[in-house]
């Protein structure tokens, strides 16, 4: 019988050219060290309400977070992974797409010490950034763009 998973949190990679190219708009978690990886950054997400489909939870946790809504038209790209930290969950990624000039401006939560766009370059090459949130952006680049980036060397044994 094949294992029955169900979704326990989204995040969305938005990806836009700005003056640093393509980058990826990330948050800088606060330091709180009750959490996961305090003060790392991450792309926006959070976890699913009882029921939620995947989609809608990356949309609201990206919106409560960052103040821009990601339309699902926007979305190119979805991948589901275990969860590492919860039995018999997953976690959905989803890469998007939009025009850097039709962004509104970035309105972070309080769960966020800081935000911007980076680089993707930079993103991935971070130690300071979630081990897992590099994982599913490096093999978003890998499996679109024939990206030959590596993945962090310590993220492989570390997804959250």
């Amino acid at each position: 019988m094949a294992e029955q998973f169900r979704t326990i949190g989204a995040s969305i990679a938005l990806i836009t050219r700005t003056e640093l190219g393509k980058s990826v708009l990330a948050v800088q978690r606060t330091n709180n060290p009750a959490i996961l990886y305090p003060g790392h950054w991450e792309l926006p997400g959070g976890g699913a309400n009882p029921g939620e489909p995947a989609a809608q939870c990356a949309q609201r946790e990206f919106y409560e977070e960052t103040g821009i809504w990601v339309p699902e038209g926007a979305f190119v790209w979805q991948a589901l992974y275990r969860s590492r930290r919860v039995s018999g969950g997953q976690n959905a990624f989803f890469a998007a797409h939009m025009e850097h000039d039709t962004l509104p401006p970035i309105r972070l939560s309080d769960e966020a010490q800081a935000g911007g766009f980076l680089p993707i370059e930079d993103f991935i090459a971070s130690p300071a950034v979630v081990p897992a949130h590099v994982i599913r952006l490096v093999d978003y680049e890998r499996r679109e763009n024939g990206s030959p980036y590596l993945r962090h060397p310590t993220a492989i044994d570390q997804v959250a």
